[in-house]
């Protein structure tokens, strides 16, 4: 895969380093150093986030580098885009991660250049592994006590939340690094990743009876049970369930 350096800046990047700047001149409110850092709500470090089409429709568009990044991994039978990649590296058995904190983070580690060996998903998986880690750090000093030493207090006191935390460890207590993560992410997804995700307004269905029933019958002196259990969090029992890992 070759990348090659572009003769002139791309638009994109222009427009970004724009937006850095305008950011940067009016402030942000998050990182004032006399309040404690809040970049990142703990729901949007967890939440299901962009899927690989639009964390790919985003990259591109502001690092056209990146186009035509493909990655060959074992669970699918062709090479995969970056965002895929990415979608694939921010899940695990025991939690998942936002593919678009993940995104963002991997391309700051990287400085948005597609890595010289072609392996983006251990780089995706090791950032996806590091946050989920550091968020639980944080929460046990929070909750349990834990870590009583005057730096690692004085470090989580710096922080409002979990999540903030994480980056903030990741970045290696940078706070030029963390508002640089919290504005390209408002750059690349239009939302401000300190604001808790959109909720679904819950609304009255009506629906002729039964709405949902049982598959199989279930006596009543059985002896054993017959359970049906629906899982709707979407996309974990969906085409990237059945591919990852999968030999």
């Amino acid at each position: 895969m070759t990348t090659g350096k572009s003769k002139f800046i791309k638009m994109p990047v222009v427009l970004l380093i724009a937006f850095l700047l305008l950011s940067s001149a009016n402030g942000v409110r998050a990182l004032n150093p006399q309040n404690p850092l809040y970049v990142l709500h703990d729901d949007i470090l967890y939440h299901i986030g962009p899927d690989a089409e639009e964390l790919d429709r985003a990259l591109n568009a502001l690092f056209p580098q990146w186009a035509s990044f493909r990655q060959t991994v074992p669970w699918w039978d062709e090479p995969i885009s970056a965002g895929q990649v990415v979608e694939d590296a921010s899940f695990d058995e025991t939690f998942e991660i936002n593919p678009a904190v993940t995104l963002v983070t991997v391309g700051m580690q990287l400085d948005w250049q597609p890595p010289a060996d072609g392996d983006l998903f251990s780089r995706a998986q090791s950032v996806s592994e590091q946050l989920h880690g550091l968020f639980w750090k944080y929460a046990r000093w929070k909750h349990l006590g834990e870590h009583k030493d005057e730096e690692a207090q004085a470090r989580f006191q710096d922080v409002a939340n979990a999540a903030t935390y994480a980056l903030y460890a990741f970045f290696h207590f940078d706070r030029q690094q963390l508002e640089n993560w919290h504005e390209t992410y408002r750059a690349l997804f239009g939302v401000d990743p300190a604001q808790p995700p959109l909720r679904v307004a819950q609304v009255d269905v009506l629906a002729i009876e039964p709405f949902l029933q049982q598959p199989f019958e279930n006596p009543e002196n059985s002896f054993f049970a017959v359970n049906c259990f629906f899982d709707h969090r979407y996309p974990q029992y969906t085409a990237r369930w059945s591919n990852i890992r999968r030999n």
